[in-house]
């Protein structure tokens, strides 16, 4: 992971060394975004133990090395998503995992017309969790690191304003629960987030 992280860093330097004499992108040099996101667990399914999907917001901030070369940081407002498990105790029983999936990402983006922007994106999302249950013993392991991969669409309907379409993988979002009397458990997420927001970049005219 200090390897992936010292990458990114890297490309992110080399880009904007270039970015003096790279076309400059169409709008401004950042743009901020909201979305809904839909997060869908593909992983977190087994016979003592799930987890739902359900949605959250994030906010994210984009700054534009050249007209195609960016790098997005989004930050998801934590959100509890319902959690089943077996309690060796009371059996089949649920409660909530608060999840944060903050990624971070280095994205292409192309032009496929005046006012389409597809793009792809890859780098890590750092995730905290946390339990929330009425019994305090019951835990589960933060934070999870892993890798993201990204493609979407942007439409720019006015001068400065976008409307954003988004997915992302995270892989190897995975925890381990605790309770008493029980082993731990191996969570294993691994989700895709099906987004779709606003984005606007300051200066477009």
């Amino acid at each position: 992971m200090r390897t992936a992280i010292l990458a990114l860093a890297l490309v992110a330097g080399l880009l904007a060394t270039q970015a003096r004499s790279a076309e400059p992108p169409p709008d401004g040099s950042m743009e901020v975004r909201v979305r809904a996101v839909y997060l869908y667990p593909t992983r977190a399914s087994g016979p003592t133990e799930s987890l739902d999907g359900g949605f959250y917001g994030d906010l994210s901030a984009e700054w534009f090395f050249t007209s195609r070369w960016s790098a997005e940081l989004a930050l998801a407002f934590p959100t509890d998503f319902t959690h089943h498990f077996v309690d060796p105790t009371n059996g089949a029983v649920s409660d909530a995992i608060k999840l944060m999936p903050n990624t971070l990402t280095v994205k292409y983006s192309l032009q496929s017309a005046d006012t389409l922007y597809p793009y792809f994106g890859l780098g890590m999302h750092y995730t905290t969790l946390s339990r929330d249950s009425p019994n305090p013993a019951l835990g589960v392991q933060s934070p999870s690191v892993g890798w993201a991969v990204q493609t979407g669409l942007e439409w720019r309907f006015i001068a400065g304003w976008y409307i954003n379409a988004d997915l992302r993988y995270l892989g190897n979002l995975d925890t381990k629960t605790s309770a008493p009397l029980a082993p731990e458990t191996h969570l294993r997420i691994d989700p895709v987030l099906f987004g779709i927001g606003f984005g606007f970049r300051p200066g477009g005219s």
